[in-house]
């Protein structure tokens, strides 16, 4: 998933709560349970397997996207940097986070 904010900072290895309640033009609520417009998830920047850990085969899913310079499709989980295009750059970024791993959710979430 990917999520563009204006005037603000993700951290790494932070867990956010991302709420549609159905203001969104075009787009359906969605949440907990598909009713309460509410989904929690951590950014653990370079994790693109989603397996909770930044890895070598991290790495791998960028590299086999390397020759993607420009529309990528749907499948774009390598261009980390979100400049439309694969490259080193992308590369470098998970290796500098590489074995980062997820951190537990806040008490009473």
């Amino acid at each position: 998933m990917k999520i563009q904010e204006i005037d603000s900072t993700f951290e790494n290895q932070h867990w956010y709560e991302v709420s549609n309640l159905g203001d969104w033009p075009g787009v359906a609520p969605f949440g907990l349970g598909g009713t309460d417009g509410l989904v929690q998830y951590e950014l653990l920047i370079g994790d693109l397997d989603g397996n909770g850990r930044v890895q070598n085969n991290d790495a791998g899913i960028v590299n086999g996207h390397l020759t993607c310079l420009s529309n990528c499709g749907a499948d774009n989980r390598g261009d980390i940097n979100d400049d439309g295009r694969v490259q080193n750059a992308d590369t470098g970024i998970v290796y500098a986070h590489m074995f980062e791993q997820s951190v537990p959710k806040p008490c009473g979430h």
